[in-house]
């Protein structure tokens, strides 16, 4: 096989998701491949075709390249132009690999400061084999910018050369191949593998020849692989998948035996154990398989070159990769052809730049040779372009594309802001060290008003008789007609300051100045006093940008077409030696001026406009000597730019489409795109004279994207302009703001000026252009009228950290591109960040000028090729997919497998920090604590003598429990832990995001039917289970049908029908309506839990809730059952919906138990689609006040000592036993938003206070004992009860510590949002969730506040739930209400709420059969392996990257840990199931099952 070349088909790995053939052929076909391997059977892939997409002209690709592999979300291959190191692979078990060919410069980087700092010890990002011992030719010190070393392979030969055989293969999660996964056809027989000998087994890895399709090596030291492997390692091979097929063999024979032609089963139980078996022995395989494929490829390391250093992706830092296989349909193909379109059509009009010897760089539409398009096919283009952007298609994939970018930088700021920060403070430069531009500054705008108020004083005080005005009018007589005091001249008085009345109004602004006569004198050159005042004020504005290393680009509006107008200009600037080195200037054409040129006569056409504009340069241009002045302008200028407020659109215009500017001759402005063409196309002219006689040349600028342009004027930009100012609207654009992006073009803004015009901070779309990574760099615009301080630049840069949240990184970033996109020398440039600042990448970074670490560019960079790469690959895909018509099949587990994963590959530290190592202990020390609350009994002390404790057997203590507490809230309260947790559960956010925008296709082809899938509604009080007017319809059919039926007794024993009751009340029923029964919440609710509970009485009457909704009273509960029952026949009408209704134990009396168990068996109160809950209100004070219960002790005995006789003895109480069965768990109910007492020692029989205990109290003893009931009823083959209570809803975040302790699920746990690091618990534990947000909404936490969303993309084990649809739903299905306005609320698509509803059966308390029809045969697998589209309808892929995500969560934890320190993850399959063999399956669940199956049926 081919050293390059992609595996082939025979190369698998042992698929664990079915007991099939395939398992067997798939485990053979490798067998056989190691046997004969050969060099044709897997020839290279041909390369795709070449598609060049541009690079910018500030950012150009540089020489010295080097080429490595790495996993990508491509699906084509790229052919290496030099020598590559050896191909790195990367292993998982959902999806085919592919290997995308990245860029890594050679070059030597610039010199550098910067070093890691302690515990950042840099290892490259992919995972390569265990280093073998330090050696006296490999230097074990850690270089900057370095790749190390790949693994030697003269460690595996002697000093002959030869192999020494002592390969070791490393352990399954040690060394992950990277192979490309396969389905194998699947036949109908088994063939059995022909035996061989072990040491027939021989494995030849021939070398491809660099004739063939490899480049000539590096480095003459650089070795061949070698070609075998050694005898040992052959044996090893042979014996283990000989063994591994040997077992597959006998397993499927075993199975295939118990299973006739008719699938009918002879016993059951020998079945599931024998595939049990096959599962473990296809995992075994599996690993099999991949440690043979590891040794592979450790045998094929190549030694790379020590001293060459590596730059970009050999940076070592936290990193996102994509591992799979992206499929292109039909719509993605055309869509990516027709965004190359677009990139390729910009290369007509802005090509590519190039560079001369000394590195100056020279626009690439300044070459002689170059011949820009002719008008009429820009307008072609223009329309082309249009119809780009406009399109559904590609709106959509630039969309996706654009949130991915977004995300990943969200992803690398938080994997490597530390380290950015630690490099950063390596050195002695920061933020405000590093040379910044401000891009955009108006001429006449350029003072702030402050010193322009000083400036103005000061010349009214000393140089009053300066002549300023007409006929001798001096500077004071100036003051004196407009009625100003020279002595006191404020900003008032000036009225030069924007105010709220300008937003929106831009006309405003211009108008703003107290006279025109101040701006004649102080801010323009054409005065009385020839400009003097307006240089002498610029030169104090340049004087303070070089106190505080600023630079600015100045704006001329250019506004007039003779040449006498340039002189003037050029005059005024020579003569007051207007030039620095911090100073450049940008001719900005005011395009609409020539409809005033052409009222005046001055022009005839449009043409001759232009013509009169741009002949004075070039004839300055050509001929020096006579136009000295004019020649040192267009020395000093670096830019040209349009401006054209209110312009009209060009495209969809045909009358100036089709009218060439000789022939404009209307008495109106042209359009914009028209204006930008003819200005760019002289431009162009101008800039070949100038490159031809080696002068300096301009780039171009256009001014457009403000609130006031056509959007489409934006388009004509990208064709045209190196950058844009401002440009917000390309927010509205995504499919432009990507190919702004893939082109690189610039964004230059001023958030201080367009908050106060036209776009609020908030709305400002500047921080998502800098995260995508297009280059943004700020700039002050008009300093006059909008800003205050003395440095206007530092006060924007100020407002955008404050407002944009950034970092000191991100503000040097926006300074390095204002660098980057100004037009300052190319010497002045290297000058302020290096001299190689033009090379992508970190290797054009230095960072002791620039103040950015190298990582952040190199993920800059990896990012624009990567997006380059999967554009070109999509273009070149040789087969897209067809779309078809969407298919009910359900989506198989093969093709499940097949999404793009996502991989994090962590900088490995010789020394871990010793923060985050004494974080993760902390963490593993609270889950250990869970476990104790959790582990078999025989691991817990005995304690047969519990107070408050009813029963005997293994517990903890309440001693133990508040020790356990306090320990636990002391960890959760630790900032390293906070700290930690926030940033792993921001981590885990953003997984999401990116896992969603690249996998949506994919998950959205299962069948994801919502309405057909299981949905449980876990917490649902029947009290208040039936909506408002189901309960009305009840009672008014109720009254005037049986209102002779006796319904009340009172103390006297004297009866009351039903119609006597509502005559007494005075309530008509035929008038009644919702409203008057005053259930449904209202905002009276919110914050007080005192209301809500009157809620409960219909028309605000406590004896309609006794007859109506109560088990226990006069009537026997009948009215209260048969809602019951109407309930239970419209879930069974809707088919998908189950419910875990919940019935009141209030611990008033040992009888409520009989009382309850009679109401449930006289009416039949059973459903297959109902369990029942038990909620305990914690409500012992009231009980005690009224003298019902002495102390807590016999609050206890009276909710538990019942259950106890009853387990011990069911035949004691038959009723009870029966009504046991159908009990599923314990909820403990009522405000958590009380003042809780301190937990204190004390026997719950002591408790005879009239306060009610701490809320930890209630739930240790609740716990205690649920536990040893269910000890006592798993002996005797009983059901046991699990704790879920209602927690975190509001009150104490410490009621949630003490529910990780002691629950298996919570109910609301909304305040887990306020405590990170339990939140972070909560998920590594997947303790259950049932949120309800509508509830919620109206008691203690408004909708869009709700953290539901943020939950569940965190991965956290939430679903949703109703709580009481009598207050808070209005349709007659509240479960499918609450979906349905949760998807709508927070974007929720049919995969997710799929995935919600299974959590929902997952946690419930239905049996394991009943989950198993529900959810799939093996449910209770968190991986594939556990999901059954057909049952979930949930698409695999999301079940595939909850599991990788956690595996990888509990990885990185252990990875600061001693072993003896790790934590377990519980949730693996192996562990799954090691654990299922200890469950007992009791007595009653296969009586049960029966029942239950038929109902099903049904």
């Amino acid at each position: 096989m081919s050293f390059w070349s992609i595996p082939s088909e025979q190369h698998m790995m042992i698929s664990s998701n079915s007991f099939s053939v395939p398992q067997y052929n798939q485990l053979s076909s490798i067998y056989n491949s190691y046997q004969h391997i050969s060099p044709s059977s897997s020839p290279t892939p041909p390369p795709p075709n070449n598609i060049s997409l541009p690079h910018s002209r500030s950012f150009v690709p540089y020489n010295g390249h080097q080429t490595i592999y790495q996993a990508s979300t491509a699906n084509t291959w790229a052919t290496p132009q030099q020598y590559q190191p050896p191909t790195t692979y990367s292993f998982n078990n959902f999806g085919p690999t592919t290997i995308q060919r990245t860029t890594v410069n050679t070059a030597p980087s610039s010199p550098s400061t910067h070093r890691y700092p302690v515990g950042t010890t840099p290892l490259h990002l992919v995972h390569r084999p265990t280093p073998k011992p330090a050696s006296p030719k490999v230097s074990t010190t850690p270089r900057r910018n370095s790749l190390p070393s790949p693994r030697d392979i003269d460690g595996y030969k002697n000093e002959n050369g030869v192999p020494n055989g002592n390969i070791v293969i490393p352990p399954i999660r040690s060394i992950i191949p990277n192979r490309s996964i396969e389905s194998t056809p699947e036949i109908k027989t088994l063939p059995k593998p022909s035996p061989h000998s072990p040491n027939d087994l021989k494995v030849d890895v021939p070398v491809m020849s660099p004739k063939e399709h490899l480049p000539k090596p590096m480095s003459p030291h650089t070795p061949k692989p070698t070609t075998e492997l050694s005898n040992e390692f052959q044996r090893m091979v042979s014996t283990q998948v000989q063994d591994l097929l040997d077992s597959l063999t006998v397993v499927q024979d075993e199975i295939n035996q118990n299973i006739s032609p008719d699938i009918q089963i002879k016993d059951t139980q020998q079945l599931a154990t024998l595939e049990d078996q096959l599962w473990h022995i296809s995992r075994d395989a599996a690993s099999t398989t991949k440690r043979i494929e590891a040794a592979l490829n450790c045998n094929r390391g190549r030694k790379v070159n020590e001293k060459v250093e590596m730059g970009n992706s050999g940076l070592d830092y936290h990193k996102m990769m994509t591992e799979g296989r992206v499929e292109s349909d039909v719509e993605d193909h055309t869509t990516a052809l027709s965004l190359t379109k677009a990139v390729e059509m910009r290369r007509k009009y802005v090509p590519d730049a190039e560079f001369v010897q000394d590195g100056r760089p020279i626009l690439g539409h300044c070459r002689s040779d170059y011949l820009p398009p002719n008008f009429q096919e820009y307008v072609n283009d223009l329309e082309s372009l249009h119809r780009i952007v406009s399109s559904g298609p590609c709106k959509s994939v630039a969309h996706s594309r654009l949130v991915l970018l977004d995300q990943n930088f969200r992803l690398h700021c938080l994997l490597n802001s530390e380290l950015e920060q630690s490099l950063n403070w390596s050195d002695d430069t920061d933020f405000s060290s590093v040379a910044k531009v401000d891009n955009a500054i108006l001429l006449e705008t350029a003072p702030n008003g402050n010193l322009l108020r000083r400036f103005v004083s000061l010349k009214a005080r000393t140089s009053g008789d300066t002549p300023a005005g007409k006929n001798g009018e001096t500077l004071k007589d100036v003051f004196k007609r407009l009625g100003m005091d020279p002595t006191h001249v404020t900003l008032d008085s000036l009225n030069v300051k924007s105010n709220s009345g300008a937003f929106q109004r831009y006309t405003m602004v211009k108008q703003n100045c107290q006279s025109k006569d101040i701006t004649k004198i102080f801010l323009s050159y054409e005065g009385a006093d020839k400009g003097k005042n307006f240089a002498s004020l610029l030169k104090e504005v340049s004087w303070l940008w070089g106190l505080s290393n600023h630079n600015g680009e100045i704006r001329v509006p250019v506004t007039w077409c003779c040449e006498d107008q340039w002189n003037t200009l050029s005059s005024w600037i020579n003569d007051n030696e207007l030039w620095s080195d911090n100073l450049s200037w940008t001719l900005s054409i005011v395009a609409n001026s020539y409809v005033n040129h052409k009222s005046e006569g001055k022009v005839n056409n449009y043409k001759e406009w232009l013509d009169n504009m741009f002949d004075p340069l070039l004839k300055a241009t050509q001929d020096k000597e006579r136009h000295p002045y004019l020649n040192r302008l267009l020395e000093i200028v670096g830019s040209f730019s349009i401006t054209n407020e209110g312009s009209t659109d060009l495209v969809g215009d045909r009358v100036a489409a089709s009218t060439p500017s000789d022939q404009w001759t209307m008495n109106q402005n042209p359009p914009f795109a028209y204006a930008n063409y003819y200005i760019w196309t002289k431009l162009v002219q101008l800039n070949q004279l100038r490159a031809s006689l080696g002068l300096n040349t301009y780039s171009y600028r256009p001014a457009c994207g403000m609130f006031t342009d056509p959007p489409n004027c934006l388009l004509s930009g990208y064709l045209l302009a190196q950058s844009v100012c401002p440009g917000l609207q390309l927010h509205d654009m995504p499919v432009l703001e990507y190919l702004y992006y893939m082109a690189q073009i610039g964004i230059v803004a001023s958030p201080i000026t367009s908050n106060q015009r036209h776009t609020r901070f908030s709305d400002n779309p500047m921080p998502y252009f800098f995260r995508r990574g297009l280059p943004v760099a700020l700039c002050t615009w008009e300093p006059l009228h909008s800003h205050i301080s003395n440095s206007p630049l530092d006060e924007e840069y100020a407002a955008a950290a404050l407002n944009w949240k950034l970092s000191d990184t991100d503000l040097s970033e926006f300074a390095r591109f204002s660098v980057l996109l100004s037009d300052f020398s190319h010497e002045q440039k290297a000058k302020w960040l290096g001299d190689r600042y033009y090379v992508q990448g970190s290797e054009g970074n230095n960072p002791t000028m620039s103040n950015i670490p190298d990582i952040r560019l190199a993920f800059r960079y990896s990012q624009l090729e990567n997006e380059r790469e999967w554009l070109k690959q999509i273009c070149t895909s040789p087969t897209p997919r067809i779309a078809s018509p969407r298919s009910h099949q359900p989506l198989g587990k093969h093709q499940a497998s097949e999404y793009v994963q996502i991989q994090l590959n962590y900088v490995s530290e010789e020394e871990p920090d010793s923060l985050r190592k004494q974080a993760a202990a902390l963490i593993s020390k609270a889950i250990k604590l869970r476990e104790i609350y959790f582990k078999n009994e025989e691991n817990v002390d005995y304690n047969p003598d519990i107070p408050g404790v009813v029963g005997s057997g293994p517990c903890v203590t309440f001693q133990e429990f508040s020790k356990h507490f306090h320990e636990l809230c002391q960890i959760l309260e630790d900032p390293i832990v906070v700290a930690l947790s926030w940033q792993r559960l921001e981590l885990l956010l953003l997984r999401f995001k990116i896992h969603k925008t690249l996998n949506q296709k994919a998950e959205n082809k299962s069948n994801g039917d919502f309405y057909s899938c299981t949905k449980v509604d876990n917490h649902i009080h029947m009290a208040a289970g039936i909506p408002s007017q189901q309960l009305l319809s009840f009672i008014t059919e109720k009254v005037r049908h049986h209102s002779h039926v006796p319904v009340v007794s009172d103390k006297e024993g004297n009866l009351q029908t039903l119609g006597e009751v509502f005559d007494e009340l005075n309530i008509d029923v035929d008038l009644l309506t919702v409203r008057d029964l005053d259930v449904q919440a209202d905002a009276s609710l919110f914050q007080r839990f005192d209301n809500f509970n009157a809620k409960y009485n219909p028309l605000g009457r406590p004896k309609l809730r006794e007859i109506f909704l109560k088990t226990s009273n006069f009537v026997e509960g009948r009215y209260f059952a048969e809602m019951v029952l109407g309930l239970f026949k419209n879930m069974k009408a809707a088919k998908y919906c189950f419910t875990e209704l919940r019935l009141s134990i209030y611990g008033r009396s040992k009888s409520e138990w009989k009382e309850l168990a009679q109401w449930y068996i006289r009416h039949d109160c059973k459903s297959p689609l109902n369990r029942w809950m038990i909620q305990v209100p914690r409500i012992y004070y009231i009980f005690h006040q009224q003298r019902m219960v002495k102390n807590f002790g016999e609050f206890l005995d009276n909710i538990f000592q019942p259950l106890w006789e009853n387990t011990l003895n069911p035949k004691s109480d038959q009723y009870l036993a029966l009504f046991l069965k159908d009990v599923v768990g314990f909820d403990s109910v009522d405000n958590e938003d009380v003042h809780d007492p301190p937990l204190l020692d004390i026997d719950p029989y002591h408790w005879d206070r009239p306060e009610n205990p701490p809320y930890a109290y209630y739930m240790y003893y609740m716990w205690a004992n649920i536990h040893r009931l269910n000890q006592a009823r798993r002996e005797r083959g009983l059901n046991q009860f699990a704790f879920r209570p209602h927690c975190g809803e509001s009150g104490d975040s410490k009621h949630l510590a003490a529910c990780f302790l002691v629950a298996q699920s919570i109910n609301h746990g909304v305040g887990l949002r306020n405590t990170p690091s339990l939140q972070y618990l909560y998920y590594l534990q997947q303790i259950g969730l049932s949120v309800s947000p509508l509830s919620n909404n109206h008691l203690f936490l408004p909708y869009n506040l709700n953290p539901f969303p943020s939950f569940f993309k965190r991965g956290l084990n939430v679903t949703l739930s109703t709580d009481d649809p009598l207050q808070f739903h209005l349709t007659q299905e509240p479960l499918i209400e609450e979906y349905s306005i949760a998807s709508k609320m927070w974007d929720l698509g049919m995969v997710d709420m799929c995935e919600v509803a299974r959590n929902s059966v997952l946690q419930s308390g239905f049996e394991d059969y009943i989950k198993q029809k529900l959810l799939g045969k093996r449910y209770y697998l968190s991986s594939m392996e556990g999901n059954d589209p057909s049952c979930s309808h949930l698409a695999s892929i999301r079940i595939g990257y909850r599991y990788d995500t956690m595996e990888e969560e509990v990885k990185y934890i252990n990875s600061f840990l001693e072993k003896q320190d790790h934590i377990p993850n519980t949730f693996t399959d192996d562990y799954v199931m090691e654990q299922r063999k200890h469950l007992p399956q009791t007595t009653e669940n296969r009586r049960e099952s029966l029942f239950y199956t038929r109902s099903f049926n049904e």
